[in-house]
């Protein structure tokens, strides 16, 4: 073959190519675009907080704690609550209400009384009580084994030393009489 031949056939050859990879047809050298793709954007499990693709048993249960729930007044009724909003009244006046009795000097039973309302609500309390009805109100919170102020003479000096205790505002204030 003679080199201008070559030449040719190596020019339509490469035409060729041109047009097969730009996705062009070779009638008219009209240019049709090939269909776009679907682009692929990735979704997220809510409860997959470091979003990594996994969702972890620890990530799945704070997940879950966050989420509104039924809470059962004692009447039987159920009230939906949810752990990021402030406590309704009737689920406060439930929580004190049912609140255990200090007799022993002990902070157990109000402690195990916290993780058990916590569990049931999402939401972190402090408990102010009159400790042993004799004028000295202390309060207990969540995830504390002791009372986390000073007794006090009265409920109001009580709930002014548990909002400053509780400054951050993780907890919400119930008072049990």
């Amino acid at each position: 073959m003679t080199t201008i031949a070559t030449k040719t056939l190596a020019l339509i050859a490469a035409l060729a190519a041109t047009i097969a990879l730009t996705g062009c047809t070779t009638t008219g050298f009209e240019s049709h675009p090939s269909a776009p793709t679907a682009s692929s954007t990735p979704t997220f499990d809510p409860a997959d907080t470091d979003q990594d693709g996994t969702v972890t048993g620890f990530e799945q249960e704070q997940h879950d704690r966050k989420q509104p729930r039924d809470y059962t007044l004692a009447d039987g009724t159920a009230v939906t609550i949810s752990p990021s909003e402030p406590l309704p009244d009737n689920v406060k006046a439930d929580i004190a209400v049912k609140a255990p009795v200090a007799t022993d000097g002990r902070t157990d039973p109000f402690t195990d009384y916290l993780d058990q309302v916590y569990d049931a609500t999402g939401v972190k309390v402090i408990l102010i009580f009159d400790y042993k009805n004799r004028g000295h109100w202390v309060a207990v919170a969540y995830g504390h084994d002791e009372g986390v102020i000073d007794a006090k003479p009265t409920v109001d000096e009580a709930i002014t030393a548990a909002n400053t205790w509780n400054s951050a505002s993780q907890y919400q204030i119930i008072v049990a009489s």
